[in-house]
């Protein structure tokens, strides 16, 4: 491989073509910020380009959304740098900046430039799956007419099955490759021979341009005379009915030519005898299928137009068309819109790719191309990458127009010099590899240490069977996770944490399970499963074909079903057999079960309710709640059915949110991937995300590892050989550039093996450079002869046995021999380990999390949302025997608030009369700023103005979705009423909450009148303790610095009562910070209220303070601690520190009787210090703890 130069971003210029070579770890998607910066902001007096006219094109929609992520990153830190308003406008654009997968950008150019293309518009995307149905109605309506197909189907060596995926095969093939062609070889004669046979023709020149050449060989007694002459008669010679040559030549002709190319040639025909021509005739099926595959791919493209349908191919396939054959007209709209190209992972294009993007950008004196790739990550080949282009394409763009990245910042140097190491010699084709380099000191990352000291980064099995290597593997987990002897608040291992620049303790979410093949990953479960370990399968579409899958529709069947009388009762039975509920199956026919007043029903009463408003997320949680699936699911041997539980619930809620369908269309798609006859990808969500919300170990394929990188990394990959079967055929393989398909078992299948065992390869330094700090690798038994030490030669894995068996002689590797010290975990019986892994999920469960700085508002918002497990409104707590004793009836009256869909709960205060509240008596703590009250003010009001619960939802969905500035900024509550975009929110949201506004517009009128007065009443400001004197208006609050119903949960610990943990999770109606005169950022809650009160206590401060403290004085105390406690996790003081610093206070608007430029309808406070707040949170635990206890 030639040495190409390293990559500056100072060397780069505007009017540069470029290619980057960036091996794993090298930091590809930082190269692509800094390009794109330099871009935007030109150089050298020369103007930039505009965001929008920066082409990016990458591979997955995954890596475009963190490209965007990452692209607007780079333009917030270079406006920090420089004002300037390149950057500024690139950041307003950032939204609609054209980064792209292939096939959203070709499906964009076809509906964008329809004219340009000569295409429809809005032409649907299908699959061409559907190919198959086309050739089973051709076989039923056609074929089945035609002697040549009966003839073939009365054949005794006929199936149907192969005949049909061979079929569907080749079609799909040629769908994708339009230019490539049958290999059909008649190898009878020797021009045959040279014709078909790939490098044939050439090897057959260099033996005719040394036909005189000799070689004397040297026996015992005599000397032998081998003449090339003799070797080129006999191939001559060849008559089509036997071998290419005969058997007196052997292979002493092989390897004594006096040069490499002559040595090559004559190996090259000795290859092709081995291959047996014989077997490379066609069977009868196959030549039908080449004879009309052709044919089919017409009339299948016919159907699909006629359809107004494409598929991916052919979008790829149509811009390719119109950019090289077309008028030109597109190519120029293409190159007037976009300026330059960067295309990302341009080691998994392919030619129609690359012609598309040549013509456009390389091969125009005004437009630009920068491609960035590795070689040696092309894996994708079933997909239709091609690393051959990619190297075709870089010698176009030229090699002085060639940088590479060198420095790897993904591992620790150990792991880093161990790869190169192990990568050197014949690993990768072509010796398809540089050094990566270490970083400089200062982003250098720690070698793990094990017990303390340090250790190797390559922990290497014995010689072992997969079982075998599975064991050792799992006892290396345990070992790895367990506590370390010198110290228990360590685990024996630990690995370099990135954030805290610091070792840390290793979890079994540290750990990842690499494999080429899924079934590779049989023995490891196994093995894990046998001692408790929890592992995940990430994105699993086998998540679907399991009891787990079962379950969730059984659940929603009785769910959709409307009722369970007579036919629909077996609904309801096969729910309750489910885990969900775990009823024996003698005791499903109990009439207790569908009892109008019994909990089950109570149930699917209150889910019914969900699921008729479509409230899937408070539906979702409310399943996990009710059911208690956590704790039948909880122990070490379940948690794995735990995870794939909740993995299928949130594709399922997912599903339903993002394609608005009902639950009977969800149900037949879970059917339909449970039965294969559906598929999932990436769109439809991470199935397995890595990274799970519990302690698991992640398997995956190595496919499904790039672009991921893990602190330890267990590669299963070398274990199955070829994985040849008869439905796969025919073959695909390239020969000088030109793509063929074939069936023979010679040229084609030995070709297309050899291309197959070079993306082994490249898929092996994948999965070994996923590593951060530690790799355990197997040393298989196939790869070895029977004394465990040979290599077998010319086996597909031999270039790893030798490479492991070469570093295992380094210090690089830690060997089974090397590990006295850890002969308790080598020699443990299954039973103890699985206690010992017990263990380590009780410690991991009790760890508390690290502090942190506070990172971004929105960051924080993301980060509670996912740590919301079920929440309650606060306000109905106000009775605390409605609380305690009758759970069941928050379902009936609709008082669990998930995602922002409440009740009303101030109704449900009115209906409680009180008499039971728990008042908390800590008036002398509190400061209530709230002073400037208007007793004169009226308060506008008709007198049937709808209450209840939906009018308090419906109000807070106008507050959740409102534009605070724009509406509160109108100049009265006249233009409020007028404004046409405030009436629309608020009919709009209070029909969909069945409150019919349209027949009583005075309705309208004065619900525009709450708002725009509650958007401009007067709010004291609060720092910590203190009232500052000065007041703000919720119109004046950024969209940026505040958020509607904000998640948060808080387990509280010790000797409070359990409630308290359902008590301290929920939803916040809005939550702000501001920016104090001290620079310090204060976090306020407020919450809205629709309550009724008399006309004159709306402006009476003591009847406010007495309607919080009757009706919301546990809602006052567990937001503010709960806030405290939240803010904690962020800021690295304690609680004092952060009342007196961050907290902003807690606001009421009492939306009916606010009045602007007054505090009317307000309610605030703080604390005096925060030992109060903390007494008073103290107070509600120790009364709901009590309460408890009364009513038992």
């Amino acid at each position: 491989m030639t040495q190409i130069k390293l990559f500056n971003i100072d060397d780069f210029h505007l009017g540069n073509n470029l290619y980057i070579d960036a091996s794993a770890g090298t930091g590809k998607t930082y190269t692509i910020q800094q390009l794109v910066a330099k871009l935007v902001r030109g150089e050298n007096g020369r103007a930039g380009i505009p965001l929008s006219k920066i082409l990016i094109v990458t591979y997955t929609d995954k890596a475009t959304g963190e490209l965007r992520d990452r692209i607007r990153q780079k333009m917030e830190d270079c406006l920090a740098e420089e004002n300037l308003e390149c950057y500024r406008e690139a950041l307003q654009n950032i939204h609609t900046a054209p980064i792209f997968t292939i096939h959203s950008f070709c499906q964009k150019v076809l509906h964008d430039f329809a004219y340009e293309a000569g295409s429809s518009f809005n032409l649907e995307v299908v699959s061409d799956d559907g190919i198959e149905n086309l050739i089973q109605r051709l076989i039923r309506d056609k074929w089945s007419f035609e002697t040549e197909f009966m003839n073939m189907l009365n054949s005794s060596k006929f199936k149907m099955n192969l005949f049909v995926k061979n079929f569907v095969n080749a079609a799909k093939f040629m769908l994708q490759n339009r230019e490539a062609k049958k290999f059909e070889p008649d190898y009878s004669t020797l021009e045959g021979i040279l014709q078909w046979a790939p490098g044939a023709r050439n090897a057959w020149n260099v033996l005719l341009k040394n036909k005189d050449k000799t070689y004397e060989e040297v026996l015992k007694t005599k000397t032998n005379l081998l003449k090339l002459s003799d070797f080129i008669a006999a191939i001559k010679a060849y008559k089509g009915d036997d071998k290419l040559f005969p058997r007196t030549f052997t292979k002493k002709w092989r390897g004594v030519w006096e040069s490499d190319e002559l040595n090559a040639a004559v190996d090259f025909f000795f290859d092709l005898k081995d291959m047996d021509l014989q077997k490379a005739a066609l069977e009868v099926f196959q030549k039908f299928i080449f004879d009309h595959v052709k044919d089919l791919v017409e009339l299948w493209q016919k159907e699909k137009r006629e359809g107004k349908a494409q598929s991916f191919s052919d979008m790829i396939n149509d811009v390719h068309e119109s950019v090289l054959n077309g008028s030109g007209e597109l190519v120029q709209k293409l190159r007037e819109t976009y300026r330059y190209a960067i295309i990302d992972e341009f080691q998994d294009t392919n030619q129609l790719q690359w012609d598309i993007f040549k013509t456009i950008f390389l091969e125009s004196p005004d437009n630009n191309i920068v491609v960035v790739g590795d070689p040696k990550q092309s894996i994708f080949s079933f997909q239709g990458a091609d690393v051959g282009v990619y190297r075709h394409a870089i010698a176009e763009i030229g090699e002085k127009n060639g940088r590479r990245l060198s420095t790897n910042y993904r591992s620790s140097d150990d792991i880093i010099e161990a790869c190169n190491e192990l990568f050197q010699g014949d690993f990768l084709e072509n010796g398809d590899f540089s050094k990566s380099d270490v970083p400089v000191d200062k982003l250098k990352k720690q070698p793990p240490v094990l017990n303390g000291e340090k250790t190797a980064p390559l922990w290497i099995s014995n010689v072992s069977d997969e079982y075998e290597f599975a064991e050792f593997a799992v006892r290396k987990i345990v070992e790895c996770c367990a506590p370390s002897a010198g110290d228990p608040s360590k685990t024996s291992l630990r690995v370099f944490d990135k954030d805290e620049k610091e070792l840390r303790n290793v979890r079994f979410s540290d750990f990842a399970i690499l494999s080429r093949t899924r079934s590779e990953m049989t023995a490891l479960e196994s093995a894990m499963a046998q001692v408790g370990i929890p592992y995940t399968r990430y994105k699993d579409t086998n998540l679907f074909y399991g009891k787990e899958c079962a379950h969730w529709i059984s659940l929603l069947k009785a769910l959709d079903a409307p009722d369970f009388s007579s036919w629909n009762r077996k609904f309801l039975n096969e729910a309750l057999i489910t885990d969900f509920f775990r009823v024996p199956l003698e005791r499903v026919e109990d009439e207790s079960f569908i009892y109008p007043t019994g909990d089950i029903m109570k149930l699917f009463v209150g889910w019914r309710q969900l699921v008729a408003k479509g409230r899937w997320a408070e539906l979702q949680e409310s399943i996990y709640q009710e059911t208690e699936i956590d704790k039948y699911l909880s122990t070490p041997a379940t948690l794995q059915q735990l995870a794939k539980v909740k993995q299928i619930g949130t594709y399922i809620f997912d599903y339903l949110y993002n394609n608005q369908v009902s639950l009977e269309e969800v149900i037949k798609h879970l059917q339909g991937l449970a039965n294969s006859s559906e598929d999932v990808d990436d769109a439809d969500g991470n199935l397995v995300a890595k990274g799970s919300d519990f302690d698991a170990v992640n398997l995956m394929t190595i496919h499904a590892s790039k672009g991921l990188a893990f602190p330890i990394a267990i590669i299963t990959g070398g274990l199955r050989g070829d994985n040849y079967r008869k439905e796969r055929e025919p073959f695909s393989f390239d020969y000088e550039g030109q793509k063929y398909i074939g069936f023979d078992a010679g040229v084609s299948s030995e070709t297309s093996k050899r291309e197959n065992h070079a993306e082994w390869r490249r898929l092996i330094y994948v999965a070994y450079t996923r590593a951060e700090s530690l790799m355990i690798v197997p040393q298989y038994k196939i790869w070895f002869e029977d004394d465990g030490k040979t290599v077998k030669p010319n086996k597909p894995f031999a270039f790893l046995a030798n490479a492991i068996a070469r570093l295992s002689e380094t210090d690089f590797a830690r060997t089974c021999q090397d590990d006295s010290h850890a002969d308790s975990y080598a020699t443990a019986s299954a039973s103890q380990l699985k206690k010992m892994v017990a263990q380590i999920l009780r410690n991991t469960k009790d760890e508390k999390p690290d502090d942190s700085r506070l990172p971004d508002f929105e960051s924080l918002q993301n980060k509670v949302n996912d740590a919301c497990i079920y929440q309650y409104s606060y306000s109905s707590l106000a009775s605390k025997k409605r609380v305690l004793e009758n759970r069941e009836d928050f379902y009936d009256n609709g008082e669990i608030s998930v995602d922002g869909n409440r009740a009303n709960r101030e109704d449900f205060i009115e209906a409680g009369s009180g008499t039971n509240s728990i008042l908390i008596d800590d008036a002398s703590a509190l400061v209530q700023p709230c002073a400037n009250y208007d007793k004169n003010a009226p308060v506008a009001g008709v007198a049937n103005y709808p209450r209840g619960a939906n009018l308090g939802d419906a109000l807070h969905k106008v507050f959740e979705n409102l534009d605070f500035e724009t509406v509160g900024n109108l100049p009265d509550e006249n233009a409020a009423r007028e404004d046409a975009t405030l009436r629309n929110l608020i009919a709009e949201t209070y029909q969909g909450n069945s409150i019919h506004i349209q027949e009583h517009p005075e309705w309208n009128d004065l619900t525009a009148g709450f708002i725009w007065n509650t958007m401009n009443a007067e709010l004291p400001e609060i720092h910590g303790s203190i009232a500052t004197g000065k007041t703000f208006r919720l119109k004046d609050l950024p969209a940026a610095m505040r958020r509607a119903e904000m998640g948060f949960h808080l387990d509280s610990h010790g000797e409070e009562s359990s409630w308290m943990n359902c008590l301290c999770k929920g939803f916040i109606d809005l939550m702000f910070v501001r920016k104090g005169d001290d620079g310090e950022d204060y976090y306020s809650i407020l919450d809205w209220k629709s309550d009724v009160m008399d006309d004159a206590d709306y402006s009476d401060k003591d009847a406010l303070s007495q309607k919080i403290e009757e009706e919301y004085s546990i809602q006052r105390v567990l937001y503010s601690y709960l806030l405290i406690k939240w803010l904690k996790q962020f800021y690295g003081e304690d609680e004092p520190q952060i009342f007196e610093k961050h907290f902003g206070g807690i606001y009421y608007a009492l939306a009916r009787g606010t009045n602007a430029g007054t505090c009317n309808g307000i309610y605030c406070q703080t604390w005096k210090s925060y030992s109060d707040l903390e007494k008073s949170y103290r107070n509600v635990a120790a009364l709901m703890k009590r309460s408890t206890k009364e009513s038992a």
